[in-house]
């Protein structure tokens, strides 16, 4: 009974669900705009001194640098950073030769920072090892003072180098 009902409307031109006076076989409109554009804004820009730069956001003002970072928002809310008092230079801060360039000092490691074109990088020393220890012959053998007794070529000689230390040996 149901089904035979919404035939029925169907059939005479109603449609369920369309406004009044409309149905589903009428023509829209060729353009409709259910919400209309925001005008578009006409205030002026305002522009960084000529003694600034300007940035894009406070962090790329600072990397760059500059002492000052100020906050510039023109008429329409748009926001952009005027920044003063910084160098403007492309050098790059560099440690030492022999030392590394670390994000953060390793505890009791020996740190130091540098710094060029408001750009500072942390750099950290070699660590020295302590070494005490002196090399000594084989059980039995005796060490060679003169190192000129070992150029005989029928000495038996080696050596043992340790901490930086080498002594030589000759069988006995």
């Amino acid at each position: 009974m149901r089904s035979l009902l919404f035939a029925s409307l169907f059939v005479a031109g109603c449609t369920v669900g369309a406004p009044a006076g409309q149905d589903l076989t009428s023509q829209a409109p060729d353009h409709v705009d259910p919400t209309p554009n925001p005008p578009s804004c006409t205030a002026p820009s305002p522009a960084c001194k000529s003694s600034e730069r300007s940035y894009g956001t406070v962090t790329t003002c600072t990397n760059a640098g500059e002492a000052l970072c100020r906050r510039v928002t023109d008429g329409c809310g748009h926001a952009f950073y005027c920044g003063s008092g910084g160098s403007q230079c492309d050098a790059v801060p560099n440690c030492d030769s022999g030392d590394s360039q670390v994000s953060t000092c390793e505890p009791d490691a020996t740190c130091y920072q540098r710094t060029a074109c408001g750009t500072t990088i942390t750099c950290q020393e070699p660590r020295v090892v302590e070494c005490n220890a002196y090399p000594s012959c084989d059980s039995g053998d005796k060490q060679v003072t003169d190192t000129t007794t070992c150029k005989d070529p029928s000495a038996n000689c080696y050596s043992r180098t340790i901490c930086g230390w080498t002594v030589w040996c000759i069988k006995s």
